[in-house]
């Protein structure tokens, strides 16, 4: 604790010990209010000086029986006033220390200091009741009553002088202080004149008094407060002034000024106190709510790139933030103030205004028109402004212009439509003269086939080489050709539906064609028994897989050949196709599935192919919900594996096929 915050402690209790003895002493009678010992001192000294409350208390209980006794109070009496002054200033303590100390800076200090109040002063009364009950002696009955309000008007008023009041400046200006602080000594004086409106003066004093508490710096506010009090006091001491006459008129004797004096001075530390922290706390909610509208301004001129408008239910513009500014070419103070149609005339944006559309959600699209009267197109979002209580009281608009980006969309839709109109007729040409070209060259090759079977006569040996390379470069262009068109028809076709196919089947077929095609290949086929049904179309699966065990013979140029394995498992089927060939290099990998992509290697070793087949082969398995992936190696080899979902009720379980296979990406698990 601080050097100085010690010493007003110290300075508390020496008050209490001196000022309970001589009140004692002064007091004209055991039940006047002069005679109750000093606890607000003692309570606001052991409150500081919190560490030493135990002892601090006994010194106040041994004072206040010591005194008792010296006044010449009964021994009983005097050890019943003293024992408890020490538990009252010891409990009166705790109960106006807070968390952070003797503090009074806001709402709870205040209902802590009142409630300590309230609570000593009935503690007090209590034992003044006791100790006239011990006492015996035929009192007025006024002891209970003045020990009450003695401690409860010395707690209010000594514990905020003490306390760690707030700290603001004084909200009023140099001459309202002087006015302020002239109406109050005006006011005093007038109380304590020998005759005059003593009456009326003290009356306006109060509220004389809470307006230095709201206007004041607290210290201020208190000081003017005590000021008036020890005024007071010496004129009741004197018998002169409003007090004095009023307790004359009300109860002559002499008691009653006492009374009025207390009385007058607990009212006026409630008034005072309860100002002084409210108007703190009304200062310090001002300054947060400054800080918060500041916070929230910084945020809006930050927002550069966002039009953030606001208006009222009269449809007139009440924000318009540097985002506006910029994106509309207005200032604020052209457009504050005037209605909203000014930035859209056509009305389009009431609408969306009166139902709040577009907030918390993808916003719309609206026009508003700039200062020079360019339209410009925002996405734009409204929200409807509510106070506490929830009740509308206007609309705030966000938006950001959009107007590039919906014409550059615009110019991109326009750009893919006209692509899919070229892709479509370059779809359609390629169909057509697919077609065109089948005719004819399936005849050319048919006619070839009689020529080589001599249905035309003998063909003589220098002859039939001739005819032999034409008839397969025929085969080979009407491969293509046949190619072409099932990628075509497969684009069309979409997915396969309910019909199933026998895998086994189909590979034996391929198998065959392909010793067929290279009689000089050595191609393996590992195949079950048994049917092995998937959904599919024969043909299209049949192209796909031949097209993977051709590809595996024409790249294993030093060693022809392939190993075609088909593998049955609960729900799907796998078929490998493994090569020993020239594989395929990591940085082609990535396009080998794209159309007429071709590989370097192939390219060198002329190897024949238009690029077509692995394209076919992901379009077909795919479309079969099937998954296709690839390991390769340059100068390994490559495995391709493939698997479809079982069908046809050969899957373990039900539901096993269909929707629920869904295709991987072509190349998934590519090494």
């Amino acid at each position: 604790m601080p050097y100085r915050r010690r010493s007003v402690g110290y300075g508390l209790g020496a008050l209490a010990l001196v000022g309970g003895f001589s009140n004692l002493v002064a007091a004209p009678s055991p039940d006047h209010v002069f005679a109750t010992w000093s606890l607000g001192p003692a309570i606001a000294a052991v409150a500081i000086l919190w560490r030493d409350r135990i002892a601090w208390s006994l010194i106040a209980a041994l004072a206040a029986g010591a005194s008792y006794f010296i006044v010449d109070r009964p021994w009983d009496v005097a050890v019943l006033g003293g024992v408890g002054s020490g538990l009252l200033t010891w409990w009166g303590a705790g109960l106006v220390r807070g968390p952070d100390g003797l503090v009074l800076r806001d709402e709870p200090d205040l209902q802590r200091l009142l409630r300590a109040t309230l609570l000593t002063g009935l503690a007090a009364g209590l034992l003044g009741l006791a100790m006239e009950v011990v006492w015996g002696r035929d009192l007025s009955g006024l002891m209970p009553f003045s020990f009450a309000i003695t401690t409860a008007a010395s707690v209010l008023a000594l514990v905020p002088l003490v306390a760690g009041l707030p700290e603001h400046a004084a909200l009023a200006g140099r001459h309202e202080r002087v006015a302020q602080w002239s109406v109050v000594v005006v006011l005093t004086g007038t109380a304590v004149l020998p005759a005059g409106p003593q009456q009326l003066a003290l009356f306006l004093l109060l509220p004389a008094l809470g307006w230095g508490a709201s206007r004041l710096t607290p210290r201020h506010a208190m000081g003017q407060l005590y000021g008036c009090l020890l005024v007071l006091a010496v004129s009741t001491y004197v018998e002169v002034g409003a007090l004095q006459e009023l307790a004359e008129l009300y109860r002559p004797g002499g008691k009653a000024i006492g009374l009025g004096l207390i009385g007058f001075a607990l009212l006026a530390a409630v008034v005072s106190v309860t100002v002084v922290v409210r108007t703190n706390e009304e200062i310090h909610r001002a300054a947060e709510v400054e800080r918060q509208r500041d916070l929230v301004q910084q945020v809006l001129d930050a927002t550069t790139g966002v039009a953030i408008i606001g208006s009222d239910d009269a449809g007139t513009i009440t924000h318009f933030n540097v985002g506006a500014e910029r994106l509309l070419g207005w200032s604020a103070d052209e457009v504050l103030g005037r209605p909203r149609s000014l930035l859209h005339p056509d009305g389009v944006l009431e609408p969306l205004v009166a139902t709040g559309l577009g907030a918390g959600g993808a916003g719309l699209q609206v026009q508003l028109v700039r200062r020079d009267r360019e339209v410009r197109t925002h996405l734009m979002a409204v929200a409807r402004l509510q106070d506490s209580d929830g009740r509308a009281h206007g609309h705030l608009t966000t938006s950001e212009d959009i107007t590039e980006v919906v014409e550059t969309n615009h110019l991109l839709t326009q750009a893919l439509e006209r692509q899919r109109q070229l892709d479509e007729a370059k779809d359609a040409f390629v169909s057509s003269v697919s077609h065109e070209l089948r005719t004819p060259l399936t005849s050319i090759v048919g006619n070839l086939e009689m020529v080589e079977d001599g249905d035309y006569g003998e063909v003589v040996p220098p002859l039939s080489s001739a005819v032999e390379r034409v008839a397969r470069n025929s085969r080979r262009l009407l491969a293509l050709v046949d190619d072409l068109l099932l990628l075509s028809q497969i684009e069309k076709q979409g997915m396969v539906g309910d019909g199933v196919v026998d895998l086994t089947t189909v590979l034996r077929g391929v198998c065959d064609r392909a010793r067929s095609q290279y009689p000089a290949a050595e191609v393996v086929c590992d195949l079950p028994g048994e049917p092995v049904m998937v959904p599919g179309r024969a043909n299209e699966l049949g192209r796909a897989l031949e097209h993977l065990v051709v590809n595996a013979v024409k790249f294993s140029p030093e060693h022809p050949g392939a190993r075609v394995h088909l593998v049955r498992g609960a729900q799907d089927v796998t078929v490998e196709v493994v090569d020993d060939g020239i594989g395929i290099p990591d940085e082609e990998q990535s396009v080998v599935f794209e159309r007429f992509a071709r590989g370097h290697a192939a390219t060198l070793r002329e190897i024949q192919g238009a690029g077509l087949g692995l394209t076919i082969v992901a379009d077909v398995i795919g479309r079969h919900r099937g998954a296709l992936s690839m390991t390769s190696a340059e100068g390994v080899g490559s495995t391709f594996v493939v698997v479809l979902p079982l069908g046809g009720g050969d899957a373990l379980e039900p539901g096993g096929v269909g929707d629920e296979h869904v295709a991987v990406p072509v190349g998934a698990g590519r090494a």
